[in-house]
């Protein structure tokens, strides 16, 4: 792993990596039978011999919380985490597009949480904020709204309330594995002090856009 000034933020396989959960998208978000990623979620044992497969290039503890999450939604150490960029403009209508959205979603949202103090004060959720900003900035192009990012912040909301229980699925999966995989590597590893939301960051997204 490499934490450097101006990162690109990724992962990139050095070899084959050995899957520690399931994987594909095929058949709900990310995957695997009616809601996705059903089944236990095995990380890979410690006793390993210590062998590269990936190098993790970031540019700070909130980028590396990021990958983090897709790391462990994915199921595996992959380029990009698996995701197919040359299939951009991905549709949203579809489920596959959606997929790809709720995981950007849920590593941003999980991500924010796990950068709270135990007792978050207003600098604590000024940082959240700017962070959650951040990582949705490069969303509309994804969507072929690279040109019409207003567009595509208007639409999000009704994205998200017209496919709620994707998210909350996705979202619930990602705060569990990325909480099981912390704790494979340190059994003390704490959880986040609050389990945000997207709505909660969102509304306060909005709220600051208001008063802009």
């Amino acid at each position: 792993m490499r934490i450097r000034a101006d990162a690109e933020n990724s992962v990139r396989a050095l070899q084959p990596s050995v899957a520690f959960g399931p994987c594909g998208r095929s058949g709900g978000p990310r995957g695997g039978g009616a809601d996705g990623f059903a089944g236990a979620f095995t990380p890979p044992p410690a006793e390993r011999e210590a062998i590269p497969v990936a190098c993790i290039e970031v540019e700070g503890l909130p980028n590396l919380l990021h990958e983090l999450v897709h790391v462990a939604l994915a199921g595996r150490l992959a380029d990009d985490h698996g995701f197919d960029y040359g299939k951009i403009p991905y549709d949203v209508r579809t489920l596959d597009g959606r997929a790809i959205l709720w995981d950007e979603l849920s590593a941003a949202v999980v991500s924010c949480a796990y950068l709270m103090s135990p007792s978050p004060d207003a600098r604590d959720w000024a940082r959240v904020d700017a962070w959650f900003d951040e990582q949705l900035g490069i969303q509309p192009v994804f969507y072929g709204l690279e040109h019409d990012a207003a567009g595509f912040w208007s639409a999000l909301p009704g994205w998200v309330a017209a496919h709620r229980d994707e998210l909350d699925d996705v979202l619930a999966r990602a705060y569990r594995r990325v909480d099981t995989l912390l704790r494979w590597a340190d059994p003390q590893a704490p959880a986040p002090a609050l389990q945000l939301d997207f709505d909660t960051l969102w509304r306060r997204r909005s709220a600051t856009e208001d008063r802009r």
